[in-house]
Order: structure tokens, then C-alpha cells, then sequence
């Protein structure tokens, strides 16, 4: 018997497309009786599967639009030119469901806890998608539920280009695979491009180690400039997701909806991988403070994962959607200097309910970098005075907002 382990080396390392869908269809059938319950739970099968189509498709248009440094529909209306430093961090699989300072019963945010004074925390925030293709496909560019395929699309990577920031990507998350139709390719847009991880998501992968190369990010000569960090987050295998020192919880935590043996290592490894998340994020924030200068800081996820906490199960899959893989965290941190130049965050108190989804990120983080395009709308920015609350259509045309 092939042993799984076998099955998903051969499966991430061999990159022949023809090869890779035979090999696809070979495990759909000959191996779906013999997957075992964590497996199953995965979805991964299921998942790339039914993702063939789309990735090839995906991939083509991508590669046309949205991998060069220039694009052309890309119209500056007005633009600061201030010396400036952003950082946007973008998670994976993260769900405000078991943080801290979304009032989870787990001190999963022991650090950023202790920060919450010093940063805006939106807590009405969705992913519009389970998985990372179709939700960072709209984040990151101009698509949404409405028009996911727009003629003249760009990236918020070729926007900042487009605007004189020095563009960085470094990344946590292997540059091949299925998720290259939407995050690489994106990514081959910025001047400078490091992918850390080699490895597939079944290996140790830890996201302190981008902590060095934003650092260096940082010291470059460059006064406006972009970083953008992806990380591998609380991806599953969630044990893999953080180093043995982060091995914190243990037990049944009470909140879990179903307690096994199974569900009770689980919820522990996700937590562990959370806290470790909290120890990532701050420990980047404090870099950038470091700095002193005209700067900010975001972070969202690209979705979140049920881990027994609306159903028995465990991940993120469209058949098995819940709210816990749509509700997202959302933080920004603005230094002083930003603050001061940028009157208009002072309000922000009074915008962190807003109910916001993050297919309308460009909007928001074209004002921030103090960017007009042409075809920009400010009732989509979370940061703009004149934002307006829109339905939130999920799936297939639900309205999350009536969604119970």
C-alpha cells in the first residue's frame, strides 16, 4: 500500500501538468476508500479536484493581467508623495473565532493583548471566500462577487508600482501549487519577491523566519515603500505551524461543540498556532515602530477555518461552510507621524463595527497609502468617512448578514 506520506511528496514536488491531473484523477478513484477520517477532513482530494479547471483557467488570466510590474489600466488621479512605510500582512486560515481579542475564552493573544491601545481592531470583518484562490483573488485585486472577472484588473501590488513605492513580497507559502493562480503570480508583480518556504504544507514551516527579511525590507534605502508579508499562518497541519516552545494548551477547552480525543488535539494545535500568529504579528509591528517614521501596519486572513466549533470538523471547505471560516481578523496600526499627516484616522473609533468584506480591500488600502485611481469608490474603503455598508453575498448569492 502506498503510505499517504509518499503520496503527497510525489503530489507537491512534480509540477508536469498533464502528469499532475492523471495523478489527480488515479487518487480520486483508487484511493477515496481508504482515505481515514483526518484525511477526509482535509478535503485535499476534493479540493484539488474540483480546483483543476479553475487553477488552469485562473492561472492564464492572471499571468496576462496581473504578473508584470506595469499596468496599463491603472489611471493615478492623485497621489502623495511623502516619505512613507506599509506593511500589509496577509494570514492564512486564521479565524477571529479563537482569538483573544475577539473575546475567545484562550489566551491565544497574550502579546497583542497587551498592545490592543496601540492599534484599531475592526471585529465585523468577513473573508468573501473559504479558500484562499477565489478569496484572495478579489482582496488583492479589483474582482469581487459581483464582477469577478473586470477587463482592465490590477493589483494592489501594481498600484502601489503605479504610485512610486518601492514594492516588496516575501512570503512563508510554497510559490508553487494551487494557490500560485492568485498569491504568486500577484506577487511576481513587486521589485523585490522572496519565497522562504520551499516545502509543502505537510513539512514544519514557521513564520518567524520572515521576520529577518522584513527587517532588512525595512533598512533599504527606499522612503516609500510597500511590504507585503504572507504568511503560512495557522495553514493545517496545525502542529507544524509553530515551534515546540509554543506548545501551550493542553486539555479540553470547554467552548468546543465536539469533544473527542480527536477534537481536543486539534483545538489545542490550532490554538498553539494562534498564539504563535500573536508572537508574528506584534513582533512585526514592533519593527516597523522601531523605525519612527510615517508608517502602518495591516493584517487580515484570507479566511478562517472551523475547528469543531459549529460542526464536527475540522478546516475550511465550500461544502462545509460556516461562519467561523468567514469571520476574519482585522487590525491596523497607524505610527505617530502617520496620524498626524492623516487627520482623517481619527475617526476611526467609530468605524471598527463596521460590517466590511475584504473584496473590497483595494479600496481601503488605496486610501491609506493616500492613493486616488481612477474608478476608485470611497463607500468601499473601511477607512473613508463616506463608506457605505453593502450587502455581503457569500456562496452561491447568500446574504451572510440574514445567514444563520
Amino acid at each position: 500500500m502506498v503510505k499517504k506520506s509518499e503520496i503527497f511528496q510525489f503530489l507537491y514536488l512534480k509540477k508536469e501538468p498533464v502528469l499532475f491531473k492523471l495523478v489527480i484523477t488515479l487518487l480520486i478513484l483508487s484511493c477515496g476508500f481508504m482515505l481515514k477520517r483526518s484525511f477526509s477532513e482535509q478535503s485535499i482530494i476534493l479540493t484539488l479536484s474540483h480546483s483543476i479547471q479553475e487553477y488552469s483557467t485562473a492561472k492564464d488570466y492572471y499571468k496576462e493581467h496581473l504578473a508584470k510590474q506595469e499596468n496599463d489600466a491603472i489611471k493615478i488621479v492623485s497621489k502623495s508623495e511623502e516619505p512613507q512605510i506599509g506593511v500589509v500582512i496577509i494570514g492564512e486560515s486564521t479565524s477571529r473565532w479563537h482569538m483573544q481579542l475577539y473575546n475567545y475564552n484562550r489566551e491565544t493573544n497574550p502579546i497583542l493583548s497587551k498592545m490592543k491601545e496601540e492599534f484599531y481592531l475592526f471585529d465585523d470583518v468577513i473573508a468573501p471566500d473559504v479558500m484562499t484562490i477565489r478569496s484572495l483573488e478579489k482582496a488583492l485585486t479589483l474582482s469581487n462577487y459581483e464582477h469577478p472577472k473586470v477587463d482592465k484588473n490590477f493589483s494592489i501590488v501594481q498600484l502601489a508600482n503605479a504610485a512610486d513605492f518601492d514594492t516588496f513580497w516575501i512570503s512563508n507559502q510554497q510559490p508553487v501549487g494551487f494557490t500560485e493562480s492568485t498569491p504568486t503570480i500577484i506577487a511576481t508583480a513587486a521589485k523585490h519577491k522572496q519565497f522562504l518556504a520551499t516545502d509543502s504544507y505537510f513539512y514544519n514551516i514557521h513564520d518567524e523566519s520572515l521576520i529577518p527579511e522584513v527587517k532588512k525590507a525595512l533598512k533599504t534605502k527606499s522612503n516609500r515603500k510597500l511590504i507585503f508579508v504572507h504568511l503560512i499562518g495557522t495553514h493545517r497541519i496545525y502542529a507544524k505551524r509553530y515551534p515546540k516552545r509554543f506548545n501551550y494548551f493542553e486539555g479540553v477547552n470547554e467552548r468546543t461543540q465536539y469533544k473527542t480525543e480527536y477534537s481536543k488535539a486539534k483545538v489545542n494545535e490550532y490554538d498553539n498556532a494562534v498564539r504563535y500568529n500573536d508572537f508574528v504579528l506584534s513582533e512585526i509591528i514592533k519593527m516597523v515602530k522601531t523605525e519612527n517614521k510615517n508608517s502602518f501596519v495591516v493584517y487580515f486572513s484570507d479566511h478562517g477555518d472551523d475547528v469543531f466549533d459549529t460542526q464536527d470538523f475540522v478546516g475550511h471547505h465550500n461544502n462545509k461552510g460556516s461562519k467561523p471560516m468567514y469571520d476574519v481578523p482585522f487590525l491596523a496600526w497607524f505610527s505617530n507621524d502617520y496620524l498626524k499627516s492623516n487627520k482623517k484616522i481619527d475617526t476611526l473609533d467609530s468605524y471598527k463595527s463596521r460590517k466590511y468584506n475584504t473584496e473590497d480591500f483595494i479600496y481601503s488600502f488605496s486610501d491609506i497609502i493616500n492613493v486616488e485611481f481612477e474608478g476608485f469608490d470611497a463607500t468601499r474603503s473601511l477607512f473613508n468617512l463616506n463608506f457605505e455598508e453593502r450587502k455581503r453575498i457569500i456562496k452561491n448569492n447568500l446574504d451572510y448578514d440574514t445567514w444563520e
